[in-house]
């Protein structure tokens, strides 16, 4: 009996996965027309008054689900790249799920690859924010604490 539950729970899991990027895909394609209307989400935008590394990266995927590559980009260079990760890390899970066992492949290196490109990113981003005329004035002007007192 113990057999069978496990054998259901593995196809639950293995369902879901397969599930989850098309979900994913369906609802970046949807939001599309409207990611332009919405507030800023980022609370460290929000709070500090500027960008973190993923700024921009719920609109270039919305654009990227349209076949907008150029859009896409525009807000967010390393979309394209993102969206090869979260394959990569479905096709590992998937994996998992089907057989009962870790694939045999070295997370720590793409993780730790992924992250270093992000923190790479994030330099040059905020080094061009910063360096910008609106990034400082930002800075002081567009946070929690300049709204609260205006």
């Amino acid at each position: 009996m113990a057999e069978i539950s496990e054998t259901r729970k593995r196809g639950r899991n293995l369902l879901l996965l397969a599930l989850a990027p098309p979900t994913f895909f369906a609802v970046c394609f949807a939001y599309r027309p409207y990611v332009h209307d919405g507030p800023v989400l980022c609370p460290t935008r929000w709070i500090a008054g500027f960008p973190c590394p993923g700024c921009g990266i719920t609109r270039a995927l919305c654009h990227l689900s349209h076949g907008e590559v150029e859009e896409s980009l525009r807000f967010h260079p390393l979309a394209p790249l993102v969206v090869g990760y979260l394959v990569a890390l479905w096709i590992y899970y998937l994996r998992f799920a089907r057989r009962g066992t870790p694939p045999a492949w070295n997370t720590h290196r793409i993780a730790g690859a992924a992250l270093f490109l992000m923190a790479a990113f994030y330099g040059g981003r905020l080094t061009m924010f910063f360096s910008s005329p609106r990034g400082w004035a930002a800075l002081w002007n567009e946070n929690v604490v300049a709204r609260f007192f205006s």
